[in-house]
């Protein structure tokens, strides 16, 4: 088409991460990033196996082409929730601005994903899901296990407006805490 000038969108890419960086590695090599792209990490509290994660998933973006200086990490200690959904809020905000959200949220503490996504759904933002299930192949017609889940899927209304409305419970079994 003449005239027409297609403009993609700078990207913020989430991506939590645990001990290992394999998901966030396997994110940028399946879908590329760019110069100008912006990359949060969040992750659990800071010990040597995820301090090594996130070092190396940086190098391997910072090699993909992304600035150091487009890329933050934010710890968060999943059994505070109600600090941990709007300083995640927040960070999203001062990070990705308007830019396009893409979440990888494969990888670390199930506790911090659930936080992001809460701290998503209460911002109001629309965002694509990527991710990847492990292991073998499901069958004829697989993808080879990405799976994106793009931002019209992802629209929402009537959530509540802020994350100190959403009401999170600890539950004890006999022997856990």
């Amino acid at each position: 088409m003449r005239g027409i000038k297609v403009v993609q969108l700078e990207v913020c890419l989430i991506v939590t991460l645990g001990f290992h960086s394999d998901i966030g590695l396997r994110r940028i090599a399946d879908r590329g990033v760019k110069t100008a792209d912006r990359i949060l990490v969040i992750s659990g509290p800071s010990i040597p196996a995820s301090e090594k994660a996130v070092k190396e998933f940086k190098l391997y973006a910072s090699k993909a082409g992304v600035k150091e200086e487009n890329m933050q990490t934010l710890r968060i200690d999943p059994a505070e929730p109600w600090k941990g959904i709007p300083a995640i809020a927040q960070k999203i905000r001062e990070v990705c601005g308007d830019r396009r959200i893409v979440v990888e949220a494969g990888g670390g503490l199930r506790g911090i994903t659930v936080m992001l996504m809460l701290a998503l759904f209460s911002m109001k933002r629309s965002f694509s899901v990527e991710t990847s299930i492990e292991g073998d192949r499901f069958g004829p017609g697989d993808t080879g296990g990405f799976h994106p889940i793009p931002h019209e899927q992802t629209r929402h209304e009537g959530l509540p407006a802020s994350p100190s409305r959403v009401e999170l419970g600890k539950h004890e079994r006999k022997g856990h805490r």
